[in-house]
């Protein structure tokens, strides 16, 4: 019997992470990890050269990478209603449905893109949700009680709260504008994705009313009231105060439309879960239970190791 080869791939602002897993009838031989330095994200010929090489050696290869555009979500189910109640027009997104009941989708323009970025290494077999990621590194530990994951990478913050195998809520938002191309495609693309009418009838959260002005005397000056002084003092630069505040104001107003939405179940959220890669954990922790009185947990893993494991369970 051939090898199996699954290779996750994570793309950073100026590295490219790849873990690779071999396995042969059930059993995995062997893991491997290689990193690449990139200026731009882009699949430089080191890469190209050896991904193609990987697929080249074993017919039965396998990658797999994680969405990170603002332009895609999750829904806590597979109704065409709810999405349309929601302001989600069904022309423009990619829609799966999964076995646990909800949904996960995906501008159609961003999944050309992302098929259009591998092209030179024959395209992508798996373009995973950070949604399905999360759900799926977390399985064995959903609990009946609500549990919200906030996961934060450099580009793209996602929060998720699951009750069991059951998503309640999700919503996703941009932290980078260091893909300056691609951000102002997304701008443009979410534009066509959501009736931004729909949305404020709802009381939805638009994402230009997420993108708040970044001046930092004048972010200071109003989140004092609610962000403890010890916690800006921390920060020891403006990019993390900066990022801090994003994803404060993020979670807020998520929870503010998970508790207000009649769409949503609304069940009271009694943990947090941070999966952290911009630095800023601890001093989140900090604030969460200082102000929102939510018991809160510090997490990690690694990430392309869970797209490599993630594509093995999607094609086994």
């Amino acid at each position: 019997m051939f090898k199996k080869v699954y290779v996750g791939i994570v793309i950073n602002r100026d590295k490219i992470d790849i873990a690779t897993i071999f396995v042969k009838r059930g059993r995995i031989l062997e893991r491997q990890r290689k990193s690449f330095l990139t200026p731009d994200g882009s699949l430089s010929q080191e890469v190209i050269s050896f991904l193609l090489d990987l697929q080249e050696r074993y017919t039965y290869t396998y990658t797999a990478t994680l969405l990170d555009t603002v332009n895609q979500g999750a829904l806590p189910s597979c109704s065409r209603t709810l999405y349309e109640e929601l302001g989600i027009k069904m022309s423009t997104i990619a829609r799966l449905c999964l076995s646990e009941g909800w949904s996960i989708y995906v501008g159609l323009e961003e999944l050309k893109k992302a098929q259009e970025k591998f092209a030179p290494v024959e395209g992508i077999d798996y373009l995973f949700s950070p949604a399905v990621l999360i759900f799926n590194h977390y399985a064995k530990e959903l609990v009946e009680k609500p549990t919200l994951y906030l996961f934060m990478r450099s580009a793209l913050a996602t929060l998720a709260i699951f009750s069991e195998s059951k998503l309640l809520y999700c919503s996703n938002y941009p932290l980078s504008y260091a893909f300056e191309e691609e951000q102002k495609g997304e701008d443009e693309a979410t534009e066509s994705l959501f009736d931004i009418d729909l949305i404020d009838e709802l009381g939805g959260i638009k994402i230009e009313d997420l993108d708040v002005d970044l001046d930092k005397d004048v972010i200071i000056r109003e989140m004092e009231p609610t962000i403890p002084g010890s916690i800006i003092s921390q920060t020891g630069d403006e990019r993390t105060l900066e990022i801090l505040l994003k994803i404060e104001d993020f979670l807020k107003r998520s929870l503010e439309e998970y508790y207000t939405n009649e769409v949503y179940q609304g069940d009271f959220v009694e943990r947090i879960i941070l999966i952290d890669e911009v630095g800023i954990a601890e001093m989140l922790k900090k604030y969460i239970e200082e102000e929102l009185f939510i018991t809160t947990q510090i997490d990690s893993f690694d990430l392309a190791e869970a797209l490599a494991e993630l594509a093995r369970v999607e094609s086994e």
